[in-house]
């Protein structure tokens, strides 16, 4: 029977990756924690830098989510994956803004230009979530009006949070078997 992976090592590696960024970062980092068969315990963290679609011939958010697909699937061909975190640096609105303003960083996002708006701010998003139930979300504004505000990681069990819903959430809660 494997063993649950303590509040400790989570803890631990919470706090290993969220936390550090800087404003122009743009490496997102992938963790997992998989049991083999007999019980021991591999973590591994993967780096996915976003390229530009010259590059790779994608849009950098799919060449993202294949990034997080191909860290999962390599961990779980090593076992049983009982944690997973996904530590993501990314571009929003700052808050207060109007519907105008809003409808044009929409546009600006499609295009994968957010960072260009006047009013965008650069973050850092953790999700992660445990093979138990336990999911934890976490943000720290690295510019904006509100630089260095760090909100987490909190956790959350139960039903799933709206903001939650995202396409890299329901990726890591798929691979701890959630």
């Amino acid at each position: 029977m494997m063993s649950p992976v303590t509040d400790e090592n989570i803890e631990h590696w919470l706090n290993m990756l969220f936390g550090h960024s800087e404003p122009g970062d743009a490496v997102h980092r992938m963790m997992t924690a998989t049991a083999d068969p007999t019980g021991e315990v591999t973590v591994s963290v993967t780096g996915i830098a976003p390229q530009a679609p010259e590059v790779t011939g994608m849009h950098p958010d799919v060449f993202v989510k294949r990034g997080v697909k191909d860290s999962i699937d390599r961990a779980a061909a090593g076992g049983t994956i009982l944690f997973a975190a996904l530590v993501m640096e990314v571009c929003a609105m700052t808050d207060d803004v109007s519907d105008e303003v809003k409808a044009e960083g929409r546009r600006l996002m499609v295009a994968g230009n957010l960072q260009l708006h006047q009013q965008a701010i650069e973050m850092t998003q953790l999700y992660a979530a445990a093979r138990d139930g336990r999911r934890w979300m976490a943000q720290h504004r690295l510019t904006g009006p509100k630089a260095g505000q760090i909100r987490g990681p909190l956790m959350f069990t139960g039903p799933l949070d709206a903001v939650e819903r995202g396409i890299e959430q329901r990726m890591i809660r798929r691979a701890v078997g959630l």
